[in-house]
């Protein structure tokens, strides 16, 4: 277990409590609070007493850097001089957080809400807590939607085209249709008991030829599909 480095500091008036001692050390947390871890250092002649804290840089894994400062009290049982755990250092509840309350002060809270934390650190979103308020509308694309409800199509324009009659051919104005789209028509009103024989999509048209001249008061309905990307 090394020590790098060992100091005493007197931080009140002088033979009067609290002392400091600051250590170096790349150990880890549990090493450092194993029994006896000041035993080398009372025996190169540091002088320890139970009144003193400690200030120790060490390591939270074998393999990190010493980076984790922590505070511990010096604590003389059955023969040995440890560190043990800080009864003066700030306590925080298992899995909770500190949040400014409403006085500017620190609170030992729980997350609630929307979601729940682990004493590992995991944030878990609660069940039902995503509602429709909460998304960004503009990132709800098909792309995220499941393989087995992806739609292949999708439709982009829709609506309901007059017609006087007068020829069995009905040119309806779609501004935006293109030539690759699939209109589908169908008649909703008509004078002549007549069919729809072929419609076909052509640059923000969509082209109806029926089976004569559907006659006056027609009315045809209109939905065009675009390959969904």
């Amino acid at each position: 277990m090394p020590i790098l480095a060992a100091q005493i500091s007197q931080t009140g008036l002088v033979d009067v409590v609290p002392n400091v001692a600051y250590i170096s050390t790349n150990d880890t947390v549990a090493q450092v609070t194993t029994a006896g871890y000041l035993n080398t250092l009372v025996q190169a002649g540091y002088q320890f007493t139970e009144a003193m804290m400690a200030l120790v840089s060490t390591k939270t894994t074998p393999t990190a850097t010493p980076t984790a400062v922590s505070w511990f009290d010096v604590s003389f049982s059955g023969g040995n001089w440890s560190l043990v755990a800080s009864s003066s250092t700030t306590t925080l509840s298992n899995a909770n957080i500190f949040v400014g309350n409403a006085s500017n002060v620190a609170a030992d809270v729980p997350l609630s809400g929307d979601a729940t934390m682990a004493n590992t650190g995991a944030l878990t979103i609660i069940n039902n807590a995503i509602t429709s308020a909460k998304i960004n509308a503009a990132a709800v694309t098909l792309a995220k939607l499941a393989p087995g409800i992806t739609p292949s199509h999708i439709c982009v324009f829709g609506g309901t085209q007059a017609n006087g009659g007068g020829s069995a051919t009905v040119a309806i104005t779609v501004t935006g249709a293109l030539a690759t789209d699939l209109p589908v028509v169908q008649i909703a009103a008509s004078t002549n008991a007549v069919s729809i024989q072929k419609v076909t999509a052509t640059s923000n048209t969509v082209t109806v030829i029926m089976s004569g001249d559907p006659g006056a008061a027609t009315s045809l309905t209109y939905q065009v599909f675009r390959a969904a990307t």
